[in-house]
């Protein structure tokens, strides 16, 4: 088989349960979620692939995290063995087989560490079809796709740190606020607008109606560290007045498409417990300029 090309391949886009974590994957594959892995098939090939994703953990590097897997296989996989294994800093590759209905299975895993996840897939075929070179292309490419969150882009659409530069809103969520009784008191809405320059300095408004009402607007320098979006808040401007800042604030950040911005706030916490938030704004292109 031939060398996958991402541009020859449709591929569909799978988010967690949780939004824990999101990738794309080959379009004629399916893709269900286990308590461990995500399971992905190929029915016409007899091709499967697994994926596992983790928090990323500083003082482990990719081999280590390979070992760590397959240490939880090895019990109950018959006749896994490891036959050999490479890694280069980021990456490490292993090939292993082991027993299926008798027959001895193929088998390649890619682990990739990347700066808010960690990613360990493998690819397995019947021997008779099994294509090295096929499988760890596959592998690759969705590597490249997993992201934190539900923010994955498909391959071809890398996330450069000059997407982020415009202006960005929230679509504006409203209501009313009413009293106890049940009776209309005034009207709610809140939006969010951030303006990010090519000059690096950033403005963030959010406009409040109902029971908070105001329309503050935080100014400063951002700077973009891969996936990790810095703010630096210099300043604060409200009610006419403004108020000197300094403060710093991180958020992941991911393009679901050219036009959508994924804002994710789950910076240094638990990757199962914390509670966190993706925001998600739309590029603002003004209709006089259409």
């Amino acid at each position: 088989m031939a060398m996958v090309e991402a541009q020859n391949i449709t591929w569909n886009k799978f988010v967690s349960r949780t939004s824990a974590f999101s990738m794309h994957y080959p379009a004629g594959w399916s893709a269900v979620e286990g308590n461990v892995f995500v399971d992905m098939r190929n029915v016409s090939t007899a091709e499967e692939m697994l994926l596992a994703a983790y928090p990323p953990d500083p003082a482990k590097s990719p081999p280590e995290f390979a070992r760590g897997v397959f240490e939880m296989l090895w019990s109950g996989t018959p006749g896994l063995t490891i036959s050999s294994s490479t890694a280069d800093g980021e990456t490490a590759t292993v090939d292993f087989s082991f027993l299926f209905q008798g027959s001895t299975m193929p088998g390649l895993a890619y682990v990739v560490k990347k700066n808010s996840i960690v990613g360990w897939l493998s690819y397995c075929a019947p021997a008779a079809s099994f294509d090295r070179q096929r499988g760890l292309a596959l592998l690759r490419e969705i590597a490249t796709t997993l992201s934190r969150g539900a923010g994955s882009l498909a391959p071809g659409i890398p996330a450069e740190p000059s997407m982020i530069i415009g202006t960005w809103v929230t679509d504006s969520p409203y209501g009313d606020v009413v009293s106890s009784a049940g009776s209309f008191q005034r009207a709610a809405d809140t939006s969010e607008t951030y303006w990010f320059g090519q000059d690096g300095a950033y403005r963030h408004r959010v406009i409040a109606t109902g029971l908070l009402t105001g329309a503050p607007i935080a100014a400063g320098h951002y700077s973009v560290q891969g996936d990790l979006l810095i703010l630096h808040m210099e300043s604060e401007t409200a009610n006419g007045r403004t108020t000197p800042w300094d403060q710093i604030l991180r958020f992941r950040w991911s393009m679901r498409d050219p036009r959508t911005l994924l804002l994710d706030n789950a910076v240094g916490t638990s990757w199962d417990t914390s509670p966190y938030t993706i925001t998600t704004l739309h590029r603002y292109v003004d209709p006089s300029a259409r």
